[in-house]
C-alpha cells in the first residue's frame, strides 16, 4: 500500500489531543496535598501525630506528582512513536 493510501493515525491524535489535559492533571496531583502542608508547617496542628501525618502527606504528594509525571511521560513517548498515517484497516484509523 502506497503511502497516499494511508489514513490518518486517529490513535495518535487521540494522544495529542489528550496530553495537555494529562499533564493539568499531573500538575494537581503533585500539589494535592500542598494545604494541607502548608497548614501543619504553620502550626495548624502540632503532635508527633501531626508529624506522622506530615510526613506521610509529603510522601503521598511525592508519589502523587511523581506518578502523574510518568503518565504523560509515556503518552508524550508513545506519540511519538505512533506514524501519522496508517492502513484504513488498521484499529488506529478508527480510533474514537
Amino acid at each position: 500500500m502506497t503511502d497516499p493510501e494511508k489514513v490518518e493515525n486517529r490513535y495518535r491524535s487521540a494522544l495529542h489531543g489528550a496530553t495537555p489535559g494529562a499533564q493539568t492533571q499531573a500538575s494537581w496531583a503533585g500539589s494535592a496535598f500542598s494545604s494541607v502542608l502548608s497548614a501543619l508547617a504553620n502550626e495548624a496542628w502540632v503532635s508527633t501525630t501531626a508529624d506522622t501525618f506530615s510526613k506521610d502527606c509529603t510522601d503521598m504528594q511525592t508519589k502523587a506528582g511523581t506518578a502523574g509525571g510518568d503518565c504523560v511521560d509515556e503518552m508524550t513517548s508513545r506519540y511519538s512513536r505512533e506514524p501519522a498515517k496508517v492502513d484504513p484497516t488498521d484499529y488506529r484509523a478508527t480510533w474514537y
